[in-house]
């Protein structure tokens, strides 16, 4: 997509590279077009000079971003673009959207271990197979005031599911690794009767060994 819009010096002739794995809404161009007068809808391999790119997850070809400088990641993690000749470009500069869908996904979390508790999916089956289970008079369900929950790595997604944790009812043991780096702090942090462990660290070559079957 190209500016051709003089009236801004600072972005006459920038040419931002909008990458999807899916044909965009016709809704979002025109928004964007609405924003941006001038802006123009180009095929990338036609677009030539290339400065910014946004992208949301996959990592493009490198033949398109010979010409990227900027690269904005639509996710908190980067891990997609390890081993991509860009990514190891040292004249590439690379952005990410943290904590940008930290509600969203601390509300996934939480609504996980809510119907999970609850039984939700469960009793889903048997609402589609028009069937109701008949109470045996033993609880079946866990409600979450005085659970404990492990929140593992406490950034913009950890945090906001120890608030929501924390207002069912819940206690939140957090860890960080900056504070606590040591395999034997790990452990003790595990070995703390958690009915729920949330993982909210970045998906690295050093974080992704810290969990094992143990």
């Amino acid at each position: 997509m190209a500016s051709t819009n003089n009236t801004r010096s600072d972005r006459s002739g920038v040419i931002l590279l909008a990458f999807f794995t899916f044909p965009p809404l016709e809704e979002w161009i025109n928004r964007m077009k609405d924003k941006h007068p001038g802006l123009e809808k180009n095929n990338p391999l036609s677009c030539g000079m290339v400065s910014p790119l946004m992208i949301p997850l996959i990592a493009p070809p490198a033949n398109l971003l010979k010409s990227v400088r900027f690269v904005l990641a639509a996710s908190s993690g980067l891990d997609r673009w390890i081993g991509h000749p860009t990514y190891n470009d040292p004249d590439v500069l690379f952005a990410n959207a943290r904590g940008g869908t930290a509600q969203e996904i601390a509300e996934w979390v939480m609504g996980t271990w809510l119907a999970h508790g609850h039984r939700l999916y469960e009793y889903y089956d048997l609402q589609k197979k028009g069937e109701w289970e008949t109470w045996s008079g033993t609880p079946r369900v866990q409600d979450s005031p005085g659970q404990r929950i492990g929140v593992l790595g406490y950034g913009a997604v950890g945090r906001q599911v120890g608030r929501i944790a924390n207002a069912l009812g819940m206690e939140v043991y957090a860890y960080t690794r900056s504070e606590r780096p040591t395999p034997e702090s790990l452990r003790e942090f595990l070995s703390q009767d958690l009915e729920m462990l949330a993982i909210s660290l970045p998906l690295s070559g050093t974080d992704g060994s810290l969990i094992s079957h143990e």
